[in-house]
């Protein structure tokens, strides 16, 4: 169902490309014969001393003040007719009912600690992400999950405010996909400077001396 509708809006970009690059070209050449006439005609009037060099000058000046913001409707339009129906959507998404998420069912034994175990994963087709994971979070701690761009933090776990690193019970500090780190803040500012380096540029915090 994506994928047929992704490839519905890949074809009406390319019809929508197409239009773009024939409406230019046209309106230019249509321009062009327009100057041409009004040269050709407006020469011979000069000619005749039925008009002066500076009227034709003036007449063709105006006429682009004119021709030229026309141009500029056609793409204005185009452009209108996508944000109309992008705001449609967002509208109607604005305006759905919300769920109800009371249920009858309540979450029992909420003080278990949660453990991750030898934990491997790898997107399709593609290398591990995520290698040979362990660890455990106690209940009523705080844990956070650090670490560079592409190290895998992301895949294991939505990344949450900064702020909420530095008061963590226990942070995990990933490395192309392993854990290389684990204690508090204060202790991975001592020990790992690889930690000591993303707090300084991420957290703004300073090194200590």
């Amino acid at each position: 169902m994506v994928r047929k509708e992704l490839l519905n809006y890949y074809q009406y970009g390319l019809k929508e490309a197409k239009i773009q690059a024939m409406i230019a070209p046209l309106i230019g050449l249509v321009i062009m014969l327009l100057l041409v006439v009004i040269l050709g005609y407006g020469g011979m009037r000069v000619s005749s001393g039925a008009l002066t060099a500076g009227d034709l000058v003036a007449f063709i000046m105006y006429l682009f003040q004119i021709v030229m913001p026309m141009g500029q409707l056609t793409f204005f339009f185009t452009q209108f007719q996508k944000a109309t129906g992008a705001t449609e959507r967002i509208i109607s998404i604005l305006e759905m009912d919300k769920e109800d998420n009371d249920s009858e069912q309540k979450v029992q034994n909420v003080n278990q600690s949660i453990t991750v175990d030898h934990l491997s994963f790898s997107y399709k087709n593609g290398e591990n992400v995520l290698k040979d994971i362990s660890f455990s979070v106690e209940p009523g701690k705080v844990t956070a999950i650090v670490g560079p761009s592409g190290s895998g933090r992301t895949t294991l776990v939505i990344a949450h405010r900064l702020s909420t690193v530095i008061d963590a019970d226990q942070i995990l500090f990933f490395e192309k996909g392993k854990i290389t780190g684990s204690g508090t803040h204060e202790e991975l500012i001592q020990t790992h400077s690889l930690y000591r380096e993303f707090a300084t540029q991420q957290l703004r915090m300073r090194e200590p001396v």
